[in-house]
């Protein structure tokens, strides 16, 4: 007989914090206001601020992304190493 290995799953908490994230995103995506040419500037309402952050800022910048491969990564390595 072979030893049973445990199956490896994803926690439920790390697969929320990915789609939490995803959805920030979203969100943060469609209300950004459209510039020109160059980058988007992040928005300071969920940015971090060091000046006297608002309460909110201190869970918000967690999920603040600037493009999309940026979201790719961090969810990745979320989803890689959340469970440890």
């Amino acid at each position: 007989m072979s030893p049973l290995r445990p199956r490896r799953r994803v926690p439920f908490a790390t697969l929320a914090l990915v789609g939490a994230m995803s959805a920030a995103f979203a969100l943060d995506v469609a209300t950004r206001p459209r510039v020109g040419l160059g980058p988007e500037e992040l928005p300071a309402r969920f940015v971090l601020l060091g000046d006297g952050p608002a309460p909110w800022q201190l869970v918000t910048w967690a999920f603040v992304h600037a493009n999309a491969e940026h979201l790719r990564g961090n969810a990745a390595g979320l989803l890689l190493f959340g469970a440890a």
